[in-house]
């Protein structure tokens, strides 16, 4: 009897502890910072399987890490500070979803739930569980919308990025305080009406953290429906008023299929999974992505689902090999006569022009419609360094334009900006 008692006890313990999914002590991913994993299972958005943690290499080689995860689980990032996973749990939860930590055996511990940006007025706030990352710093940063219900395709939602600082020193109960800035969207806006033209589509499916710049990466179908050639977004994560900008490469990428996710290496090459399993790798300066290989994750029907996330220290430095990737100021649209607007979206009569000139010139500013004719006019007189002036747009109508600066040189430089 004694013996059958303890064997019921032993079950129930075991039963319990996998409903939980909690393990006495968490396991931590060994040589962290410089571990790379994929989290995936195979199957659609509705399918219901295990997730499977793999570590991939450079080549999209894999190896299986542990037992198979049990949870509506995505948005990962690894945390180079303690080499655990974080991710979001009951991803169909939109509004506060369980923050949860995942070690290298899939038992993974709920720290506590997550809020959504406050509604504003008809706009209601959803956290985006598919996408999310961490630093070196032990930070974890994810996406988050306010917008309309349901998405109206011809109206940009409003974009967050979310920060969850100390992630390491949270405990199961925590409250978790989250500070969330506004991302302003700026050369992508075109590509971003695209994709959200076609209602199943996300807004920024995936996102990661590239340590020698503080950027935060994506990528952005240029077209609705997939497979279609996509551009590499990135925005500054320590701007106070960050902006999503889109990489225009020599010549259109490959078409792709949807993200399933990305991350940065530990010699700072930023590779990309699709849902079809295949495996890319992504060229920040110039904005082309490459096929590496297919990897071997597990399909169904030529579907999978999942996360990528690579653990990078802070004080990381890019190899050799990829000094032909980037220039000295990592991105060559950010050095002179970078052209930014703000607000974009417009939502008021007035935005603000700002750019930095290599000399003093005289130029002429056009604002160009969606038929591709001028809508408005003037001459604009730039001094050598930082400009910055005010434009009335109280005539304009809803609609996406073009920002147009013309100089005598015949130089042009552009910039789309979206009137509400």
């Amino acid at each position: 009897m004694k013996n059958l008692l303890s064997c019921i006890a032993a079950c129930c313990l075991f039963f319990l502890s996998a409903m939980t999914g909690k393990s006495q002590s968490l396991q931590p991913f060994e040589n962290c910072p410089g571990v790379s994993v994929a989290v995936t299972r195979p199957g659609l958005n509705n399918s219901v399987s295990s997730f499977q943690i793999f570590l991939i290499d450079r080549d999209g080689k894999i190896q299986s890490s542990g037992n198979p995860i049990s949870l509506q689980i995505n948005a990962f990032g690894l945390n180079s500070k303690d080499g655990f996973l974080y991710a979001m749990h009951e991803s169909s939860n939109l509004k506060n979803p369980f923050f949860t930590r995942v070690d290298k055996n899939g038992d993974f511990t709920d720290l506590g739930k997550l809020a959504a940006p406050p509604n504003s007025g008809n706009l209601i706030g959803i956290i985006n569980t598919a996408a999310a990352t961490m630093d070196g710093r032990d930070n974890f940063y994810f996406t988050a919308i306010l917008t309309d219900t349901p998405i109206s395709p011809s109206r940009l939602p409003r974009l967050f990025l979310g920060t969850i600082e100390n992630v390491s020193k949270l405990n199961e109960g925590d409250s978790i305080e989250i500070d969330y800035k506004e991302i302003t969207i700026g050369s992508c806006a075109d590509e971003i009406l695209l994709t959200l033209s076609n209602t199943a589509n996300g807004l920024l499916q995936d996102i990661a953290f590239d340590p020698m710049n503080d950027y935060i990466y994506s990528t952005i179908p240029a077209q609705a429906n997939s497979p279609a050639p996509a551009k590499i977004a990135r925005f500054n994560s320590k701007e106070g008023f960050p902006v999503l900008n889109c990489t225009n490469p020599p010549h259109p990428n490959i078409p792709i299929n949807d993200l399933s996710g990305l991350f940065f290496d530990n010699q700072g090459r930023l590779f990309i999974l699709t849902i079809d399993g295949k495996f890319y790798r992504g060229k920040v300066r110039n904005g082309l992505i490459t096929l590496i290989t297919q990897t071997a994750l597990p399909l169904t029907g030529n579907n999978l689902r999942g996360d990528m996330a690579s653990c990078v220290g802070k004080d990381f430095h890019h190899g050799v090999e990829d000094e032909d990737d980037r220039d000295e100021n990592h991105d060559n649209e950010f050095m002179e006569d970078r052209l930014k607007i703000t607000p974009n979206p417009v939502q008021e009569n007035q935005m603000v022009i700002s750019l930095n000139a290599e000399e003093k010139s005289r130029v002429q500013m056009q604002i160009v419609g969606s038929t591709g004719n001028p809508v408005q006019t003037k001459t604009v007189f730039l001094v050598r360094g930082s400009n910055q002036f005010p434009v009335d747009v109280s005539l304009l109508k809803k609609g996406l334009y073009t920002l147009v600066l013309s100089y005598s040189t015949g130089k042009i430089i552009t910039a789309k900006f979206l009137k509400l």
